[in-house]
């Protein structure tokens, strides 16, 4: 994945895209020295370190073909709303036109 970080009101923030399903662990260095998140959930590794800890699912499939021809007539209509003001080939669905 890629990802993008910045500094706001004293926050850092960071934006990752492309996570793969999974369990990913994280810490971060604030001054020199690891530290976790004590408002993220966290676990405790085999070393009896603890570690924040990120659950990323898999995206939910579409549930019948009810919901499939739900979902084609609101990227048509999403599409036609782009193309009437100027987005077409990079805007909201499926021109890539986010940041990062």
């Amino acid at each position: 994945g890629s990802g993008s970080g910045s500094i706001s009101g004293g926050n850092f923030v960071l934006t990752l895209h492309g996570l793969r399903p999974g369990t990913y662990h994280y810490k971060f260095v604030v001054d020199g020295v690891w530290a976790i998140d004590p408002f993220a959930p966290k676990v405790l590794d085999q070393a009896g370190n603890w570690n924040n800890v990120l659950e990323v699912e898999k995206p939910k499939a579409v549930a019948s073909s009810e919901d499939a021809l739900q979902l084609i007539r609101w990227q048509a209509m999403a599409l036609a709303f782009e193309n009437k003001l100027g987005l077409e080939g990079g805007g909201m669905i499926g021109g890539g036109g986010g940041g990062g």
